[in-house]
């Protein structure tokens, strides 16, 4: 187990009542949305359990292929949104968003649609600065950290890297 792992196997409705009673947030209900059929490409088997979303509280993902992996963090702990194109999603114009949390949690979207990841790292990373902001809700339990008021940044412009020249003696 790592640490953020809050169930590391459960059945569905336990999973929905951990989820409901740390996050209060329904697990069940999450919008999660289907990575698009070209991504079958890069992850032949995988690509129909590819999902990633959230809501005005929370981002989640889910992945895997033999057993489901769901991966939930509140937009309150999100510290960085970026997005990472390599070649092969470029030609199949996909690309992968990476949201990072306070605390080591990684909630990743592979192959998202490229024109989508770009529109969610901008979205997840405004939405995370309100969630930041906002005063807490009385239904969710207290987490008992403070909230930084620091902006979140979204590297929502595509980085290449830059060809160095090395000589050796």
């Amino acid at each position: 187990m790592r640490a953020g792992v809050l169930l590391p196997v459960a059945d569905e409705p336990t999973v929905r009542a951990a989820g409901y009673q740390v996050l209060g947030v329904d697990l069940a209900a999450l919008p999660l949305v289907p990575a698009p059929g070209r991504a079958r490409w890069l992850a032949p088997l995988r690509q129909p359990f590819l999902r990633f979303g959230g809501t005005d509280a929370v981002v989640g993902a889910m992945d895997g292929l033999l057993t489901r992996r769901v991966v939930v963090a509140p937009l309150a702990r999100v510290q960085s949104v970026r997005v990472v194109q390599g070649p092969l999603q470029r030609l199949l114009r996909l690309a992968t968003v990476h949201v990072d949390t306070a605390g080591g949690l990684h909630v990743v979207g592979h192959h998202r649609d490229a024109g989508e990841a770009y529109a969610l790292a901008a979205t997840l990373s405004s939405a995370a600065r309100a969630a930041r902001t906002a005063p807490p809700s009385a239904g969710v339990p207290s987490q008992g950290h403070h909230r930084s008021s620091q902006p979140t940044t979204a590297n929502v412009t595509p980085t290449y890297a830059q060809p160095t020249n090395t000589s050796i003696m």
